[in-house]
């Protein structure tokens, strides 16, 4: 089962209600900040953002890859991505929902 994905309308009606926006102020609110990041990631900069985390452009290595369907050896060549790395408050708010999720469907884990 896919966990809920939340979409841009769901962010444009999120920023509607909490700054009393019209939809279109909103739109327009959440299209500047995506267009602010993408800009900044573009020129290798690192953003931070408080009590969420920060993104930073990561280059991977060159490597030696496989293709799947032939079996056949090929070089990945270097990309660069998008790393994620949350703060420390998001990552105990994440603990502590995965750790209640857990518990609260299975019941608590014992090995015999």
């Amino acid at each position: 089962m896919d966990p809920p994905v939340l979409a841009r309308a769901e962010l444009i009606q999120l920023a509607r209600q909490t700054l009393s926006l019209s939809a279109r102020d909103a739109g327009e609110v959440l299209d500047n900040l995506i267009q602010a990041i993408s800009h900044f990631l573009g020129r290798g900069e690192e953003i931070q953002l408080a009590n969420l985390g920060g993104l930073s452009v990561k280059l991977t290595a060159r490597r030696r890859g496989r293709n799947p369907k032939t079996g056949a050896f090929a070089i990945v060549p270097a990309q660069k991505r998008i790393a994620f790395s949350p703060s420390p408050i998001l990552r105990k708010k994440l603990l502590a929902y995965f750790l209640a999720k857990s518990t609260s469907v299975d019941g608590p884990t014992t090995q015999t």
